[in-house]
Formats: C-alpha cells, sequence, structure tokens
C-alpha cells in the first residue's frame, strides 16, 4: 500500500499498530477500541481496496478508552514509549489525549475517554463492549456524521461504511442500530439535524465524485435512505420537538474552536 504522506508506515501498518495496542490493553482488562478511519477499514475488508481509488490514507490513530482507566491507559502508553503532548494532556487530559508513536514518525495518536465532543457529543459509557477491536460501526457513523463542515475523507469513510453496513432494528456486529440511534437522535433536533443533512450529503458527493460502480452506489443510497427513514419515523422528544419549532435560527451545534478541541 502507498504511504500516507508524513506518517513512516503503510496504511497496513498503521492498522496492525493500531491492532497490536488494542490486544496489549485486552491483556491487562483495558477497554480500548480503536475508532476512525481505522474503525471503518476494519469493518470493510472486503471494500478495502476502495479506500486507495478513493485517494483515502490514514492519518492518524485514534481510540476510546472510559475515564475510570485513564490511568492505566496513560501506564500502558508510558510503557511502550509512546510520548505524551504533555501541553495538550495539561488542558484536555480528562477527556483527551494525544501522543507521538515512538518509532513512526509523523504517526499521531488520539485517546478519548467516554465521549466525542466535536460539533455534537456522541457518547460511549456501556458500548465499548459491544465490539472489538473497534467501536461499533453504528458509533462510527455518528462520529462521522456529527461533523457540520465535513469533508471529503468523511464523506468517503462513510460511503464505504455505508456500503457495507445496512440499518438493522438493533444491534448487530456488521449493521447500523437504527433503534439506538433513533432513541439518541430522537432526544437532540440538532444532533439529529446535522445527521440527517450529512447522510444526504453524502448521496450528493457519491454522485459528483464516484468512486464506486453503479451497484454499489445504489446499495450505499439505498442504505442511507432507509436510515433516514427511520430516523424520521423514530419517536421524538418533547425537547426535540419544542427544538425543532425553532430551527436553524439558533445555531444547533457547537463550533470545535469553542470547545477548544482540535479535529
Amino acid at each position: 500500500m502507498s504511504e500516507p504522506e508524513g506518517i513512516g508506515a503503510s496504511n497496513e501498518e498503521i492498522l496492525e499498530i493500531g491492532l497490536e495496542l488494542v490486544e496489549q490493553a485486552r491483556a491487562r482488562d483495558i477497554p480500548l477500541r480503536l475508532l476512525g478511519a481505522v474503525a471503518i477499514r476494519l469493518h470493510c475488508r472486503a471494500h478495502q481496496h476502495l479506500f486507495d481509488q478513493a485517494e483515502r490514507p490514514i492519518s492518524d490513530l485514534d481510540v476510546m478508552s472510559y475515564a475510570t482507566h485513564r490511568k492505566a491507559v496513560q501506564n500502558l502508553l508510558k510503557e511502550k514509549k509512546y510520548v505524551g503532548d504533555e501541553h495538550l494532556i495539561a488542558i484536555y487530559g480528562e477527556s483527551r489525549q494525544i501522543y507521538q508513536h515512538p518509532r513512526v514518525a509523523g504517526l499521531t495518536l488520539d485517546v478519548f475517554f467516554d465521549q466525542l465532543t466535536f460539533c455534537h457529543t456522541v457518547p460511549f459509557r456501556g458500548r465499548l463492549e459491544l465490539d472489538y477491536p473497534t467501536i461499533t460501526m453504528t458509533d462510527a457513523l455518528l462520529e462521522k456524521m456529527q461533523i457540520v463542515k465535513i469533508n471529503a475523507k468523511d464523506l468517503k469513510d462513510t460511503i464505504i461504511l455505508l456500503l457495507e453496513h445496512p440499518p438493522a432494528e438493533h444491534h448487530e456486529t456488521e449493521s447500523l442500530d437504527e433503534s439506538y440511534l433513533g432513541r439518541l437522535l430522537g432526544a437532540d433536533w440538532g444532533f439529529y439535524h446535522t445527521v440527517t443533512e450529512n447522510l444526504k450529503k453524502v448521496i450528493d458527493y457519491m454522485r459528483q465524485e464516484p468512486f464506486l460502480e453503479a451497484g454499489q452506489m445504489e446499495m450505499v443510497e439505498r442504505n442511507a435512505k432507509a436510515l433516514l427513514a427511520r430516523l424520521a419515523e423514530a419517536p421524538k422528544t418533547v425537547k426535540w420537538k419544542l427544538r425543532a419549532k425553532i430551527g436553524t435560527k439558533v445555531k444547533w451545534y457547537q463550533d470545535v474552536e469553542e470547545t477548544g478541541q482540535i479535529y
């Protein structure tokens, strides 16, 4: 595989580094799961070649754990000679920590605890046990679709994710849990709005920048539209309905700059 720009390792080598780290954590009873583009690649092995066709190299490693295991994660990374960004750890350390790989130049490890907080908050408490060695594809979808100013790389990841993972009524390892998505987004109009608008953008981008075959494009569009329909039908809370009346007249998301976070 081609070497990602700025990183001294191939995509496959980065996958192996991530898998090794998660396995080392498991040996110590530390819940640690891969997320982001790496998680999607590992769940889309049948279409791994599409990431290369779409010119979507791996740019970093992202993992999720629980805050209750923060110290154990830090000890593991220290033992493995990962180099922490002490300045950022001092600022964000309770929810996020950033490290550099000890041997691979340019490879950053982003460690999150309990949740992702960017444009919207994606909760992970109690969800890491649902899959291994990655987060669920339901959570991976939310991770991508919560980005208000979504970019091409996240759209590409989501297209390939939707090619292999259709919505299902409940949690299944290789499906998208429409019941969970409906409950989560049915309680938060802003998050719902961002996710549903981004699913529409996925379809539009796929048509404008095709890297799939016609039949594959039909599958992605079918899965995206099925999920949109399920989300529209899902019960909504009173809070959701009241916020929906205001709509986009009031900002419905957090600016990443305001949270102090960086993507």
